[in-house]
């Protein structure tokens, strides 16, 4: 696919990645967990709900890295933490007058699997105590191939973990070294095929794009290499590097990280490479082979996102648990203190851990849903979208109608009447397209990451 230059330079901005609106930094703190807990009061159990499990336990610093983490390798610590969670799943079963039922179960990191063998029969125990599973849930969890031992697989299989989800980023040596974090194709293929002895019906590997000292030909031979462990799933995540935030980063040499044109040039590559092996682009970061569910559920108009990313169905709730965690409800979002103190603090005196979250107006839910339908299918009908809002969405959106005909006339959108339709081409600014219905992103810009 060739992209007009002048196109990469004028739509190369600043811009969330849409797994909520209105996005994290307009959440404002203090928020109360009575907030929270009166939301969650009207959350029907008609649907089944998502529950994320943060371990943010890691026993290095990755320099990519812009996930909260803990890095330690004491086992003393994290013992603690999961006596915390376990407060966290009552206090958050105790709003359903029964057991919850979980359709989306996700372990992420951190590294999960930074936990032992024993531990992880623990944290699944405690689970299952405040919670049900729905017969068909997706139960997954990220893990470091690094630190992988063959006995925790075989307890995450006997347990019911049916997804799993291994990062990989680049392997290329120099990459490596930049980022610390070294890993060979070896040690990652030997996960993935004792995965599959195991019977997991997803596997996906994780990659990242715009890593310092990262080519077009250097990364061809990391996709090549993936695309030989034949993953049901891929993510391939743009690097973000924001060093004013994650102070880390620092230490990478921002002269060595592909930008503009350079770092779109990575991703078409990616892009063809997994097309001719027969998978599917989702949208913004993922791949999936055509026969995955995710490939099925976008083409029969089911495919979601939240903060766990692109997932197979709209659930009721998704609870985020542990430190940063992030909750969504039809009304509501909220995040958990991002500081351990504080986290524990809190949950020894009974009370959910919320630091920040906003309530949504009816305003939020429009702009989310068209937001959403872009993101997941490219497209939104804005004559229809407001009905359940009781508002006349074509004139309420006038002058974001107007803010889109110059990105028809750079051929990212086509307009009929009502009705956008994301082109080809317009997939790869998905972002740019969705940022003109945020009506709160002029005042926060800068605390995005590149939308290239």
């Amino acid at each position: 696919m060739l992209i007009d230059p002048a196109l990469i330079s004028k739509y190369n901005t600043q811009g969330p990645r849409y797994t909520s609106y209105p996005t994290v930094p307009q959440w404002t703190a203090p928020f109360s967990s009575d907030y929270l807990q009166s939301s969650l009061s009207k959350v029907g159990q008609d649907l089944p709900l998502s529950l994320y499990v943060h371990i943010p336990f890691c026993e290095q610093l990755c320099l990519f890295c812009g996930c909260h983490t803990i890095i330690t390798r004491s086992i003393e610590t994290s013992w603690k933490y999961l006596k915390l969670l376990e407060i966290e799943f009552r206090l958050l079963a105790e709003n359903f007058w029964k057991k919850p039922l979980i359709g989306q179960l996700h372990w992420g990191g951190g590294t999960p699997n930074f936990l032992s063998s024993e531990q992880i029969r623990y944290l699944f125990g405690q689970i299952s105590d405040h919670f049900s599973f729905a017969a068909d849930a997706e139960i997954s969890i990220e893990c470091d191939p690094n630190v992988l031992a063959a006995e925790q697989l075989e307890t995450l299989s006997e347990l019911g973990f049916n997804r799993i989800s291994f990062g990989l980023q680049d392997l290329d040596p120099t990459v490596q070294k930049t980022i610390n974090r070294i890993q060979t194709y070896e040690k990652t293929a030997e996960a993935v095929d004792h995965s599959r002895t195991l019977g997991f019906r997803g596997i996906n590997i994780d990659l990242i794009y715009g890593l310092p000292y990262q080519t077009v030909e250097s990364f061809r031979t990391t996709l090549e290499l993936v695309s030989e462990l034949s993953p049901d799933r891929i993510a391939l995540y743009s690097f973000a590097y924001l060093p004013s935030i994650k102070v880390h980063q620092k230490a990478i040499p921002e002269e060595k990280i592909p930008k503009g044109g350079e770092k779109l040039a990575i991703f078409l590559e990616a892009l063809t490479h997994f097309s001719s092996c027969g998978m599917e682009y989702i949208g913004l970061d993922h791949f999936a082979k055509r026969e995955d569910e995710l490939s099925i559920a976008r083409r029969n108009g089911k495919l979601w996102r939240n903060f766990m990313g692109y997932t197979v169905n709209k659930t009721g709730a998704l609870f985020g648990t542990g430190v940063s965690g992030i909750t969504m409800t039809d009304d509501n979002y909220a995040q958990n203190s991002v500081d351990r103190k504080s986290y524990e603090s809190a949950l020894l005196q009974g009370i959910l851990p919320i630091y920040r979250g906003i309530a949504l107006n009816d305003d939020d839910k429009l702009r989310r849903d068209v937001i959403q339908s872009l993101m997941c299918f490219g497209k939104v009908d804005l004559g229809r979208v407001g009905f359940p809002y009781g508002i006349e969405s074509s004139s309420y959106f006038s002058k974001e109608m107007e803010a889109l005909d110059p990105l028809a006339k750079d051929g990212l959108i086509r307009i009929d009447g009502t009705q956008i339709d994301v082109t080809d081409i317009g997939r790869l600014f998905v972002r740019n397209i969705a940022m003109l219905f945020d009506r709160y992103l002029e005042r926060e810009a800068k605390s995005f990451s590149s939308t290239i």
